[in-house]
């Protein structure tokens, strides 16, 4: 039998390996190319940007909480449905809620409330810890992706907003296509990354 404070430590790590690797080794839009749409869109404007994060954590959240406690219980076919409507449900407390700490009206809010509801982020992350047996190592993955999302729309945020400053002219014409660099250059560097941490370890188990 498993000494009690060796399975908890053990548990403790599946739950931090959970968040780090919704953060960076499955880091929705690095490594599934999910929500780009969302970035593209979001990415132009700061107050836009930070909304879409705090959505994005507020709904993957519950999502994925309910999807792991319901999920098992349903056929697979159901599960992404599922998510969609859990995604809508939750959006219109937390929008209302979002009101009074940005000041923006409720059709630009409504849109992001669309782009965030029907982006693949929700779905590829809910889908993947529906089966997971802990819930509170669904909860840390969940966290885990979205900060991981937020990351990269903020840098793609900050790289469009300094070259904005230098030439808004330009900016405006090639917008989509920096932003599509941006993350072309974030993703080549997340692979680069992951080899490294893939040979640590293999050398480390030979």
């Amino acid at each position: 039998m498993e000494n009690p404070s060796r399975q908890q430590n053990r548990i403790h790590r599946k739950r931090r390996r959970a968040f780090w690797d919704g953060l960076f080794i499955q880091n929705p839009v690095l490594a599934g190319g999910a929500g780009l749409s969302l970035i593209l869109t979001g990415g132009q404007s700061v107050q836009l940007a930070w909304v879409l994060v705090l959505l994005q954590l507020v709904l993957l959240i519950p999502v994925c909480l309910l999807g792991n406690v319901l999920g098992k219980r349903m056929f697979p076919w159901l599960r992404v449905p599922f998510i969609l409507l859990v995604a809508a449900g939750f959006y219109l407390p937390a929008g209302w809620a979002m009101l009074p700490l940005f000041s923006m009206d409720m059709g630009k809010l409504g849109l992001c409330g669309i782009l965030t509801i029907t982006n693949t982020v929700l779905v590829t992350v809910g889908t993947r810890t529906a089966c997971e047996k802990d819930l509170a190592t669904t909860f840390a993955a969940a966290f885990g992706s979205g900060v991981g999302f937020g990351a990269v729309l903020m840098i793609v945020c900050g790289v469009w907003g300094i070259l904005m400053s230098i030439n808004e002219e330009v900016f405006q014409r090639a917008s989509v296509v920096i932003g599509l660099g941006t993350m072309a250059c974030l993703g080549a560097v997340w692979q680069y990354l992951k080899n490294r941490r893939t040979e640590k370890q293999r050398r480390e188990w030979s």
